[in-house]
């Protein structure tokens, strides 16, 4: 997540790690309620990456925020794969196994040490995160 996160501070906006625990009307990270906020809004990138701003400072980076989810989407080829199909993956054991999803819960997927990573889930099994190459290769998926 360290890559999302630098990418977020480098363009002015500070993300919210992890569980956002107890906030209220106002709350924001961005101006750490300067601005008067009256309503807080959570954006939810992934399921452990918020953004947590208020009204009055989303009026004026709305544009940006969308702007930097476009990048990350386009940088991950996230619009290029069919979210409501099942698919499969390679397993630690070199097994191909079937039936994952894509998380729903992800506005990107996520890059790390030059790669992308799909994120996938199965009932009854922990979420993974799958080599895009390894997933267009097991899945035969075209991403041109």
């Amino acid at each position: 997540m360290e890559p999302i996160i630098n990418f977020f501070n480098k363009n002015g906006l500070a993300l919210h790690h992890g569980s956002l625990k107890d906030y209220y009307p106002g709350s924001c990270d961005q101006c750490n309620m300067l601005n008067c906020g009256q309503k807080s809004i959570i954006y939810g990138l992934t399921p452990d990456l918020q953004l947590l701003v208020c009204d009055k400072c989303y009026e004026g980076l709305e544009p940006k925020i969308k702007d930097i989810i476009s990048q990350l989407q386009k940088l991950t080829y996230f619009d290029k794969i069919p979210k409501n199909k099942q698919f499969e993956i390679l397993t630690e054991s070199g097994s191909i196994d079937s039936n994952w999803s894509i998380h729903p819960k992800y506005q990107f997927y996520i890059p790390k040490d030059n790669t992308v990573y799909v994120p996938m889930i199965k009932t009854d099994f922990p979420e993974r995160w799958v080599s895009l190459r390894h997933f267009i290769i097991i899945n035969d998926v075209k991403l041109i």
